[in-house]
């Protein structure tokens, strides 16, 4: 394949999975609501990006991913996007330097972004008075992180399959 049709095959195949991602998960999120804990597969999808493509090509997922997150949330413009993008980044550079394989380093960095964003995100609102609760981190978000790991698990053979064709 030459360059111009893996990158551009890249681009859609990428933006593909994740309109769908995105779309299924606004739709079915609160169904797959399990004892509270909602789904959000899509910091898995910023960290698979990063390690099985690039640091730059995370970024650009993770600015999509974010606009998307972003505008669905509409509490902070750009809070998502910016995290996404950082974060994107520094797995990327993680990865290139310790990663060996691909299956746990994805689940366990996507589990990290999940993480790194929500403590910044409650961190922020606990800036306003009486709008969030710490506590909400260890009883809502690592709970919910783990749950949301298992829904990324459908997802990572398509990704990985995505990666392969493009490298071929």
């Amino acid at each position: 394949m030459g360059d111009i049709r893996r990158i551009l095959y890249k681009i859609v195949a990428l933006g593909l999975l994740v309109a769908v991602t995105f779309a299924f998960w606004g739709v079915a999120a609160e169904s797959l609501r399990l004892w509270g804990y909602r789904v959000n597969v899509m910091p898995f999808l910023v960290a698979a990006g990063s390690i099985f493509f690039s640091k730059e090509w995370g970024a650009g997922l993770g600015c999509f991913i974010g606009i998307l997150c972003d505008a669905a949330n509409g509490k902070t413009a750009g809070y998502y996007t910016v995290m996404y993008m950082l974060l994107a980044i520094l797995v990327g550079l993680i990865a290139e330097r310790y990663y060996r394989t691909r299956f746990v380093p994805i689940l366990l960095s996507g589990y990290g972004i999940y993480l790194i964003s929500c403590l910044i995100r409650l961190l922020l609102d606990l800036v306003i008075p009486g709008q969030g609760e710490f506590s909400l981190f260890f009883t809502y978000f690592v709970p919910a992180g783990l749950y949301s790991a298992l829904w990324f698990l459908p997802l990572f053979p398509v990704i990985s399959h995505i990666y392969h064709k493009a490298e071929d």
